[in-house]
């Protein structure tokens, strides 16, 4: 009596992992594929087939799984090594129509076409969450923690191309080129590109209030000038100016700092 093959199984990083976000057709070729590769273009049995699966969700199609009632009755099926083939073909005829090609086409049309600029008035916290809605639909997830690599190139394309469309939606332009002269376009995430914005208007106000200081500086000389010298402070130039400034400062600021 001939004892029966145990298949060869591939390793996790030869399967990779299945949530949801491209055809489960797809995916099911590709994993059938690898099967049969590592068994000499032999195929294996549906229990083997269904558990490999299982181990390759994850995200989305993982929660799926779990809360579908036949999705589990079948994987319980093949750990204990006896689930059928018709078995197998509902698994895959149940994530197909879950997770379908048309799916996939819809969302990339959906964010390749889509065009978000920060509106007059709107603050950049509720600009970026509105950017970060629409990239979250088309299926991006927003990890700060996540490295670039770790994303496959359809994922990192288009998490680049939201972090541009933030960024070249900002209604500030002088914001803007401050942002990229810091290399926003060049962020890890979208709330990595917002904080580099957030850190490029902060540099803008500190130039602002700094450029301000300067043109009150210049001013204040001219006025001080005209103190009746036994009033000043005896010996204190710079106290006299100081004093000045708080005399002159609210007129000068709105008369000469806004000009």
């Amino acid at each position: 009596m001939s004892q029966a093959r145990v298949p060869k199984l591939p390793s996790m990083r030869e399967i990779g992992t299945y949530d949801g976000k491209i055809p489960a057709e797809r995916y099911f070729r590709r994993l059938g594929h690898t099967l049969k590769h590592v068994n000499d273009g032999k195929h294996v049995d549906s229990s083997t087939y269904i558990s490999m699966f299982e181990l390759a969700l994850d995200g989305d199609a993982a929660v799926f799984a779990e809360t579908s009632f036949r999705i589990r009755s079948i994987m319980s099926q093949a750990s204990k090594g006896v689930a059928s083939d018709k078995d197998l073909e509902d698994l895959q005829r149940t994530f197909s129509v879950r997770y379908p090609p048309a799916a996939e086409e819809k969302k990339t049309v959906v964010w390749a076409n889509i065009d978000v600029r920060q509106a007059q008035g709107e603050d950049l916290t509720g600009y970026f969450n509105r950017v970060l809605n629409f990239y979250q639909r088309a299926g991006g997830q927003q990890k700060s923690t996540t490295s670039l690599e770790s994303l496959s190139p359809p994922e990192r394309f288009m998490l680049h191309h939201f972090i541009s469309k933030f960024i070249h939606g900002l209604h500030d332009k002088t914001l803007m080129q401050e942002a990229v002269g810091q290399r926003a376009l060049a962020a890890s995430s979208l709330q990595k590109a917002h904080d580099i914005v957030h850190e490029a208007a902060t540099i803008l106000e500190a130039k602002a209030s700094l450029a301000c200081f300067r043109k009150l500086s210049l001013l204040a000389g001219p006025i001080s000038s005209h103190i009746d010298p036994s009033k000043a402070t005896s010996n204190v130039t710079g106290t006299t100016r100081l004093r000045t400034l708080k005399l002159v400062g609210p007129h000068l600021s709105n008369q000469s700092c806004h000009q």
